[in-house]
């Protein structure tokens, strides 16, 4: 069936329908596919809704619902928001290193203490409650050859560390250790360097303990 051109009657006619079929009529004359059927009287091109349109007259459809159109342009950027609100404070962090001790005995640099077979104690340090990277540097001097001398770091009531210098024939007669190791103290404590050597009155030793506080200690094998 060729298709039917509107006129501008027609197109009057056809908004007074629409606003007209609101209803039933409006749900009668439009598919389950969404499209519009009216007729169009052959005189006049009036339109009306009908089952089947009379003699002479032409059935007419359109689309209750046109096509999407294109994709519009896109906006200009909007303005800058206003700044937020500043965010609440942080927890604190915990506290890093804090303090540094050292102490030396003899107080004096090139001064020594004669050790005793019972272990003299060559150095002292005293230290408030908190955890403590310790080291201990000792000195012997006058050792004779074939004698040896062992050291202890000690803190907390436990040994941190111990060393040997041994003196062997030929060799010459002084020596050094480096002793250290981790120390938490709850209560405020001690380190200590002792020496003893195998002979009484023939070893003379200086030592001098530095220690680091820290937040915490971490143990570690290997």
């Amino acid at each position: 069936m060729r298709g039917v051109r509107p006129t501008p009657s027609m197109v009057v006619s056809l908004a007074a329908l629409v606003l007209a079929a609101s209803g039933g009529a409006y749900a009668a004359a439009t598919s389950s596919s969404g499209t519009i059927v009216a007729c169009v009287h052959h005189k006049g091109g009036g339109l009306y809704i009908a089952r089947r349109c009379a003699r002479h007259d032409k059935h007419l459809k359109w689309n209750a619902i046109g096509p999407q159109g294109a994709t519009g342009r896109r906006g200009a950027t909007g303005s800058r928001g206003a700044t937020g609100a500043t965010g609440a404070t942080g927890v604190a962090g915990s506290n890093g290193a804090a303090h540094g001790f050292t102490d030396a005995n003899p107080a004096k640099s090139g001064e020594y203490l004669v050790l005793s077979e019972s272990a003299s104690l060559v150095a002292r340090m005293s230290l408030p409650s908190g955890s403590y990277v310790v080291q201990g540097d000792v000195h012997v001097e006058t050792i004779p050859t074939g004698t040896k001398v062992t050291c202890a770091l000690k803190g907390g009531g436990s040994t941190l560390d111990e060393g040997v210098i041994n003196v062997e024939n030929g060799q010459v007669e002084h020596g050094d250790l480096a002793l250290g190791g981790g120390l938490t103290l709850t209560a405020a404590g001690e380190v200590l360097v002792s020496c003893a050597p195998e002979k009484v009155g023939l070893a003379a030793a200086g030592a001098k303990i530095t220690a680091t506080q820290v937040t915490a200690l971490t143990s570690t094998t290997g």
